[in-house]
């Protein structure tokens, strides 16, 4: 798994399978080191150590991991609380504002419980057998998930730091909503400015000028479209006008992939021989990226800054969004990771 993630190059560190091989590497090893003290207790005193303490140990992974990891954890939520109570002191209050908060305070809250003693303390003493079960499959299942979150922020962060190489055909500009009199807000005027800054960075070492391709269509509320603002922004900054092509059709950023790779088409030829990058929001990245190879188009992100209060909770969204899509075969995963870890606590008991 490691090595399937660290021979990720290009356009392929936008992937699904990258979240995924990174999140069970995780997994794998923090139960790794859990489980090679029983295993060596075992064959040093296997009169000591019955089959049955052996399988409990392993099915009680999930638990073991949230003491573990609990001070990393414990750090990564509160930086995440307070980035979100900045945010909502900026942001007017609503869910998707406070995302940041609630998972902060589920994953505290979470690895409390087992370090606790989760169920068994909740349950009467006859049913211990059962609370047990069920401590170790919730536990294993709320172990996984925080293996794929982090997995998620480390993908995210790796994507936005990512800078490609300086030899981009085209450079692409995800759209999102201007002022009513066509200027930029800072979110937009951070990706247009980073393109910007990447053409002039090529031009000036490799003497290369690639095309910039705002992307964006108008909204019901938008005096025009989101290319056109982009576009009478670039050219107000002294830009040549030869090396800017709009894409004004686009509602969402798979149309934005889509409809400029048909623009790439028809300059080139074929859009898997240009070289292309596409300019958006740090957090935004990685999403846009597996939007862009689902449209066929090979191409590298460059992530413009946003607030450092602003930054976590939208990242958390995106996190959210991007595993929705993959909902199915997470849950069929954490399905026989669950039934393993129960059936592997109940056999300890025969």
């Amino acid at each position: 798994m490691l090595r399937f993630f660290l021979k990720l190059r290009g356009s392929q560190i936008y992937s699904y399978s990258a979240v995924f091989s990174l999140g069970v590497f995780i997994f794998a090893t923090v139960n790794l080191i859990v489980i090679m003290p029983v295993v060596f207790r075992r064959f040093r005193s296997p009169g000591m150590n019955q089959t049955w303490m052996f399988l409990d140990d392993i099915a009680s992974g999930g638990q073991f991991f949230s003491v573990i990891t609990f001070p990393l954890i414990l750090i990564f939520s509160i930086l995440l609380i307070i980035s979100n109570i900045e945010l909502l002191r900026h942001e007017r209050p609503r869910v998707q504002n406070a995302l940041g908060l609630i998972l902060g305070f589920l994953m505290i809250g979470g690895d409390l419980f087992f370090i606790r003693g989760g169920l068994m303390l909740l349950m009467p003493h006859k049913f211990v057998h059962i609370a047990m079960v069920l401590d170790n499959i919730v536990g294993t299942a709320f172990a996984y998930v925080e293996c794929i979150l982090l997995s998620s922020v480390i993908c995210g962060l790796r994507a936005a730091k990512h800078v490609p190489e300086y030899d981009r055909d085209y450079i692409l500009i995800l759209g999102c909503g201007f002022r009513k009199d066509g200027t930029l807000p800072p979110l937009l005027k951070g990706r247009v400015d980073k393109a910007i800054e990447f053409w002039h960075s090529q031009l000036e070492k490799t003497g290369k000028q690639a095309t910039l391709i705002p992307s964006g269509g108008q909204g019901r509320s938008e005096p025009m479209a989101e290319a056109e603002a982009m576009y009478r922004y670039i050219i107000s900054t002294g830009f040549p006008e030869n090396c800017v092509i709009r894409e004004d059709q686009s509602a969402n950023t798979f149309q934005n992939m889509t409809f400029s790779k048909k623009i790439i088409d028809e300059q080139t030829g074929d859009s898997d021989k240009a070289k292309v990058a596409f300019a958006t929001t740090n957090y935004h990245v990685f999403r846009s990226g597996i939007w862009s190879n689902l449209a066929g188009l090979r191409a590298e992100g460059i992530g413009s800054r946003t607030k450092w209060w602003f930054w976590p909770n939208a990242f958390i969204r995106e996190c959210i969004a991007l595993l929705k899509n993959r909902l199915v075969p997470e849950l069929l995963f954490l399905m026989g990771l669950a039934v393993v870890a129960g059936l592997f606590t109940w056999l300890s008991f025969l």
